[in-house]
């Protein structure tokens, strides 16, 4: 539990206090006139979201949902 709320919290989901740094930095950015910074910033948080998601996907679902990483059927009784 305690990994997803710091996960999400990186990730900028708002009522964290991720989301109100990342929103007074990317508000200075922009009164500052540094749009590409500000772009490239909202792409890293994008792509930091995505991978933040494929941590969380296995905590949240379990190990039974991706057995198919591994190749094979884990989870069914009959092939052991």
């Amino acid at each position: 539990a305690a990994l997803s709320i710091f996960l999400l919290s990186l990730i900028g989901i708002p009522l964290t206090g991720g989301f109100l740094g990342k929103f007074y930095v990317f508000r200075a950015a922009l009164r500052s006139d540094l749009l590409a910074l500000t772009v490239l910033g909202v792409l890293n948080s994008a792509i930091a979201a995505r991978l933040s998601e494929a941590l969380l996907n296995p905590v949240t679902l379990g190990a039974a949902d991706f057995a198919w990483l591994f190749g094979k059927r884990i989870c069914n009784r009959s092939n052991r």
